[in-house]
């Protein structure tokens, strides 16, 4: 796919989408964890909010695949682009 915009725009939009990637990564992990902790309780409402968690945790992994996608083909596009 082909971005608009100068090399180093390209370049730096591209860092700040793999940046995000990672976070949401951490975030998805983070969720993923906090449902299996509440997945073991007794407590049927600490049950019942770990699959709103896991479903959390499933779409920030997912947001983060996009974010990832996204910062290597600006990348690789700031890498071939002429200045």
């Amino acid at each position: 796919m082909e971005w608009g915009g100068a090399r180093s725009d390209l370049a730096a939009l591209g860092s700040d989408w793999a940046r995000l990637g990672n976070e949401w990564r951490r975030r998805s992990v983070a969720w993923a964890e906090k449902a299996a902790e509440w997945s073991r309780s007794g407590d049927r409402r600490l049950r019942a909010a770990s699959r709103a968690a896991i479903s959390l945790s499933e779409h920030a992994r997912e947001l983060a695949l996009h974010l990832r996608v996204g910062a290597f083909e600006l990348l690789d596009d700031a890498s071939t682009r002429d200045e």
